[in-house]
């Protein structure tokens, strides 16, 4: 009766940690389940999901830079029929004032010469 006893409790015992272990890797599985439904995965793939090379029909790319060309050519002549008398005429302007001071450093008395010379000194966007 003995020997049948420690052979029950062997076999409950074994089923027991069975059950136990079974319990256990269904929790983990569970676990890891609901984690990664809640994390997003594919944030660490983006890098190997990109294409290496973007395949562009040559004509269709050629065509589509002469439109941007011709768009960029557009917006510039009309920029440039607006600004261009303007710009002639601030460039205009700055050389006379740069010209009245040399002049007025070269004739003028002592004081005005001083002076003349200090405003051309500070003047540095003459360029253009």
């Amino acid at each position: 009766m003995q020997i049948e006893y420690k052979k029950c409790t062997k076999l409950f015992s074994g089923c027991g940690v069975a059950s136990l272990l079974g319990v256990l890797s269904y929790e983990a599985y569970r676990t890891y389940a609901a984690l990664s439904s809640l994390v997003d995965t594919r944030v660490l793939d983006i890098d190997r999901k990109r294409p290496d090379y973007i395949y562009i029909k040559h004509h269709i790319y050629r065509q589509s830079l002469r439109e941007r060309a011709l768009d960029a050519e557009n917006q510039h002549r009309l920029l440039n029929i607006v600004v261009q008398p303007f710009e002639k005429w601030w460039k205009a302007l700055k050389h006379s004032v740069a010209w009245r001071l040399l002049r007025i450093a070269q004739q003028g008395d002592q004081a005005e010469r001083l002076k003349a010379i200090h405003q051309l000194a500070q003047i540095d966007h003459l360029k253009g």
